[in-house]
């Protein structure tokens, strides 16, 4: 998860520059393609890694909730879960 965070962060960033860069205007045309395209490729590594943590947390809830169903099915005596009818 840490990765996808880092990912998500620098892509962002990179996000930002090339855009500013563009939006600035005093560069040249080749330049503006360049940064244009950067921009394109960041926003695509974006959009990755916060899918990716997305992905991550919500793994983790999911085995967080399977390891306490396992523990909540362990109990026995007053405890123990009682059969639906």
């Amino acid at each position: 998860m840490r990765t996808a965070i880092v990912v998500a962060i620098v892509s962002a960033f990179v996000t930002v520059v090339a855009m500013y860069e563009v939006v600035r205007g005093d560069v040249s045309p080749g330049s503006k393609r360049f940064f244009a395209l950067v921009a394109i490729i960041a926003f695509a590594g974006l959009i990755y890694g916060m899918t990716q943590a997305l992905l991550a947390v919500i793994a983790t809830t999911a085995e967080r909730r399977r390891l306490e169903r396992e523990v909540s099915e362990r109990r026995t005596g007053d405890r123990a879960r009682k059969p639906k009818k």
